[in-house]
Order: structure tokens, then C-alpha cells, then sequence
């Protein structure tokens, strides 16, 4: 649920914190107090677009903070599936997770620069991921926001949510399909079809006759190219050794040594001195023929020159195809050379594989029809519950039907959903065709539309937190009733946020906020209180009596506490039963 949610200078909003309780929270207040301000920080949270318009005026930044936790001990089934898609698309994102704490904290900020600051768990992520976290935690339903309803994939998920029989289906079929892809894996290692085999041998064969017939020696190239730089700069090397020998020629060694020796004679200290010139000189004499001969052997051999360069050629050649050195190019031989023995000798082990390919796909398409009956008999109870709930909110010529198309080749079309195009249709007016539902619906049948199906798959929904921006516009009386008695059953299984006009809404509230907009001589701020029981009948009574807070509307708020109070009591009428 959505613990905790911290605004600081969004629109009217300079600094707010609000901690929300589980079950069913109420927002209410007089028009015009900001109440749409809390559900765009909350949006701005959740990723959706945003511009600097939304920064309080005179300051340079707004942020918005909510802490949600994922767990639902009223739905352990959904909390168990949230919590692993949960984990991989944190995962995804590199975002650190603790598995043993269940909170997730989404953070978002904005300067009037235009920079934007975007972090979940602590973590920078792009907005892109940000919005797709928190789509998992929170959804919105009101006039104009409708974060899953109009998404075509999550109808699939939905109308799955509402079978007791579908996800054990959905496991076998996911089980199988597995098994399907490693089969196919094994057959493309071992060269797929004859003929796809036969033409990888081919290849296979020119790689290791191309690569072997290259003779290469490991060190070869690093000893290719020590020789070509010398050659190439032999006449620099021939110079400088010419020099070196002048130097050593000019005997200043030999005078050094005679010097030193006579000079012993006054002072015996440098008599070691002079032995060891007179060694080292001896040194200097065999670097100096050697240098010599390392003269004499200096020349540029244009034939031999050629030969190298033609030779380091092939191999950059080789490397381009087969990897960066040459140690690399003779993995890739033996690794070659391996994988032609095996194609060469795999007849056998392909039609072992390609028998166990036919009979998994036969299980595929056999399990895959099972699903799409499963979803047809799904379909038809949906269908029928959803029919009575609209009518139950006003909507008594409203016409919905679950469209389920076959594709053709579906067996080379199976995913862990099975091959069923899946998709939502409605019509909210009779002698009204159906269409999609994203096409068909305004805000009000939208919001309509999304309490009825909330109610009915309640439980098995794995959003913790639903909300509902003023989903009683336009309604009142009877259906207001119906409307409070629906939210108050979704908030046994999952939290939920309204905002709402109406009394009876906020009747069976398990928490009242209210939204009050203050004036001060140089500013206009937006607070958001939490009421206790006594200012909770008076906020009800003032949504039920007008202008004033009037005896009437005082027994009558306490007669519409007392009726809620009453159902949530006795129990929530389950529109799945």
C-alpha cells in the first residue's frame, strides 16, 4: 500500500506529508481546495509526463517522495506473483532491493531549469523505468486517468485473475514451452534440418582448412612484427651503433685506468678503483666487437621484408574473422574442428530431438487449446458478473463481451500465454455496437467501468493500491450507495485512495482526509488533514447538507456512518459468488 507520500512545492502545495492506512481513504473538501493538486503529485511520482508549471511559483524545485509496500497479507497469491515481477524489473533497472523488505520508495524532482531528478530505492533510473516500477504498485482510475483498463495486454491479465483454474494451466503450458525452446536450442547446435546442417559443415570446413593451412604459431605474430620494425629501421639502428662505437674507440677507458693506477701510488684507495676500470674495460672491448658485428649484419632484405609483411597480412586477416590474437584463432579452431565431429556424427541425436520437438509442440497445442477453452468459459462468467455490476452503477444498457481470436498457425505462435488475441469490448449505450474498450468509453463510464471490474476481481488483483479521482461525478442517490458499497468491498483486498463529493463515499471511509485551500496575505496553500470520527460526520454532513452544516444534515451523516458501519460489519456482498 502507499505508506507514505511526501509533496514539497507542487502547485498550492509548499510542504506536505501524509501517512494512509490500509482499507478505504477518503479525500474530500469544498471545490477548488486542491484536491486534483494531491492526485498530479501522485502522478508526478509515478512517472507521467510533467512541466515546469507544476513548481510552486516563487520557488526553484519540486519533489515528491512515496514509500509503497508491495506485501498484501489479504492476497498472499497476488503479493507472491507481484513480488517476483517486482524483482526482476528492479533487477532490470540495477536497482538494489532488499528481499526481506517489502518497501519500495519512488522519488521524483524537478527544477525550474528543467532538471529532473528520478530515483527509485535510492537508485537514478530513467523515467521510462520509474513509470514502469510504479505501474506495478499504483493505479489510477478517475475522469481522465486510467493507468492498466485501456491497456491491451493487461485485459489478458485480468480476465487470468478472475480463473481459479487458468494460472495452473498457464504453469504447465510455461513448463512445456521450456522444454519446447531447449529442444529447438539442442536442434541449432546440432545444425537444425539436413540441409542447414550440411551447408554449416561446409563452412565449418572451409574455417578449419582456411585456419590450419596458415600454420600459425602463437608467438608468431609478436616475433613477425619485432623483425619487420627492425628492418625497417635499420639505417636509424646502423647510425646510432656507428656512433657508439666512436665513443668507445677514443680509448678514454684505457687513459682512466693509467691514471688512477699512478696515481695509487700516493693514495692506495683508489688502487680498487683502478682494478675494477681495468675489468670493466675488458667488458667494454666485447661490446665493442659485437657491436661491430651487430653492424656488419644490418641490411634491408626487400625479399624477406615482403615475405613478412605478406605473412602478418594473413594473419590480420584471420583475426578479422576469427578472433584478436592468435591464440584466440586456434580456440576457434579447436572449437571448430569439435563442432564438425559432432554435426558430422548427428544424425542420430537430431532425430532423437527432432521426435521429442513434435511430440512437445503436440503438448503445446493441446495445452494451449485447453487455455483458450478456459479463457472462452472465463470469459462468458466475466462477462455475465460485469453486465450486473454496471447495471448496479447506472449503466443498465451496458454491453461488454471479452473478443477472443484464434490466429491462423497458432502452433507456430504459442507464448506462455497461450495464442489467444485477447482484448476488452464495450458499448455503454444500447442498439451501440461493441468496440475496443479505449476507443468506446468516457471518463465517467471509464471510472464506472473500472469499479465494477475492480470489485469483481478483487483478491486476485496485485496492484496494492487502487485509485479513484472522483469516480462519483454525475451519480448520486442509489448508485452512490452502490459506488461506496463496491469501494468499500475492493478495500477489503486491496488499499484504496478516493476522492470523492459524495457522502455515502465518504461514510464508509476507514480514513477521512480533508483537503481545506488557505489564504494568507501573500500566498494560497493547500493542506491535507487527517479527521478524527467527531469532524468526520461534520465533513459527510457538509457534503450532504449544502452551504451550511444544518441538524438535518448532522443525523443524516451520522445515519450514513452507521449504514456503513453496518455493511462493512456483516460482511461485503461478493459480486464473484
Amino acid at each position: 500500500m502507499l505508506q507514505l507520500l511526501k509533496v514539497q512545492n507542487v502547485a498550492l502545495i509548499s510542504s506536505l506529508e501524509v501517512e494512509f492506512s490500509d482499507g478505504l481513504n477518503v479525500l474530500s473538501g469544498e471545490t477548488g481546495a486542491g484536491k486534483s493538486i494531491i492526485i498530479d503529485a501522485i502522478n508526478f511520482c509515478l512517472g507521467e509526463k510533467a512541466d515546469k508549471s507544476i513548481i510552486k511559483h516563487g520557488t526553484e524545485k519540486c519533489v515528491v517522495t512515496a514509500i509503497v509496500d508491495y506485501s498484501n497479507p489479504k492476497s498472499n497469491k497476488a503479493n507472491d506473483a507481484l513480488a517476483k515481477i517486482l524483482k526482476a524489473e528492479l533487477e532490470s533497472l540495477g536497482v538494489d532491493y532488499d528481499e526481506t523488505d517489502s518497501t519500495v520508495i519512488l522519488h521524483r524532482s524537478l527544477t525550474t531549469a528543467g532538471k529532473s531528478d528520478v530515483r527509485i530505492n535510492g537508485t537514478p533510473v530513467t523515467l521510462a523505468g520509474l513509470k514502469r516500477i510504479a505501474s506495478l504498485l499504483i493505479d489510477i482510475h478517475g475522469q481522465h486517468a486510467h493507468q492498466s483498463l485501456f491497456k491491451k495486454a493487461m485485459h489478458t491479465v485480468i480476465l487470468d485473475s478472475f480463473s481459479k483454474e487458468i494460472p495452473a494451466i498457464k504453469n504447465q503450458l510455461s513448463t512445456i514451452l521450456t522444454e519446447y525452446k531447449q529442444v529447438e536450442k539442442g536442434l541449432k547446435a546440432l545444425g537444425g534440418d539436413e540441409a542447414s546442417r550440411a551447408r554449416h559443415l561446409d563452412l565449418l570446413s572451409y574455417q578449419i582448412n582456411e585456419i590450419e593451412q596458415a600454420n600459425l604459431v602463437e608467438s608468431e605474430e609478436s616475433e613477425l612484427s619485432a623483425a619487420r620494425n627492425k628492418m625497417m629501421n635499420a639505417e636509424r639502428l646502423k647510425e646510432t651503433a656507428n656512433v657508439a662505437l666512436e665513443i668507445l674507440a677514443e680509448g678514454a677507458i684505457s687513459v682512466a685506468t693509467k691514471k688512477l693506477e699512478q696515481a695509487s701510488n700516493i693514495d692506495n684507495q683508489l688502487e680498487e678503483l683502478a682494478e675494477r676500470l681495468s675489468s670493466a674495460s675488458y667488458e667494454i672491448s666485447d661490446i665493442y666487437f659485437e657491436l661491430k658485428n651487430y653492424i656488419g649484419d644490418l641490411f634491408l632484405d626487400e625479399r624477406e621484408l615482403e615475405r613478412i609483411e605478406n605473412r602478418l597480412n594473413k594473419i590480420r586477416e584471420l583475426k578479422k574473422k576469427y578472433g584478436q590474437d592468435v591464440p584466440t584463432i586456434l580456440q576457434f579452431l579447436q572449437k571448430a574442428k569439435a563442432e564438425y565431429d559432432t554435426l558430422t556424427n548427428a544424425s542420430e541425436q537430431i532425430e532423437k530431438l527432432q521426435k521429442q520437438k513434435q511430440a512437445l509442440l503436440n503438448q503445446l497445442v493441446k495445452n494451449a487449446d485447453t487455455l483458450h477453452q478456459a479463457r472462452q468459459k472465463t470469459s462468458l462468467e466475466l462477462e455475465k458478473k460485469l453486465i450486473v455490476s454496471l447495471a448496479d452503477l447506472g449503466l443498465a444498457s451496458a454491453s461488454f463481451k471479452v473478443s477472443l481470436q484464434k490466429p491462423e498457425n497458432f502452433a507456430n505462435k504459442i507464448t506462455q500465454n497461450g495464442y489467444c488475441d485477447l482484448e476488452f469490448l464495450f458499448s455503454a449505450n444500447k442498439g451501440q455496437p461493441l468496440k475496443p474498450l479505449a476507443k468506446i468509453v468516457s471518463g465517467g463510464e471509464a471510472s464506472r467501468f473500472s469499479l465494477a471490474l475492480k470489485d469483481i476481481v478483487r483478491g486476485f488483483d496485485s496492484t496494492p493500491t487502487l485509485i479513484f479521482d472522483e469516480i462519483d461525478a454525475g451519480i448520486g442517490g442509489k448508485i452512490g450507495q452502490v459506488v461506496a458499497q463496491k469501494l468499500a468491498n475492493i478495500a477489503s483486498a486491496n488499499q484504496v485512495l478516493c476522492i470523492t463529493h459524495l457522502p455515502q463515499i465518504a461514510a464508509m471511509a476507514n480514513t477521512h482526509f480533508l483537503i481545506e485551500k488557505h489564504e494568507t496575505k501573500d500566498d494560497t496553500k493547500t493542506t491535507l488533514t487527517k479527521l478524527d470520527d467527531k469532524k468526520a460526520i461534520d465533513e459527510i454532513a457538509r457534503l450532504s447538507g449544502g452551504q451550511g452544516i444544518s441538524k438535518s444534515a448532522s443525523d443524516f451523516a451520522a445515519e450514513l456512518t452507521k449504514w456503513a458501519k453496518e455493511y462493512k460489519k456483516v460482511g461485503f456482498a461478493d459480486s464473484r459468488s
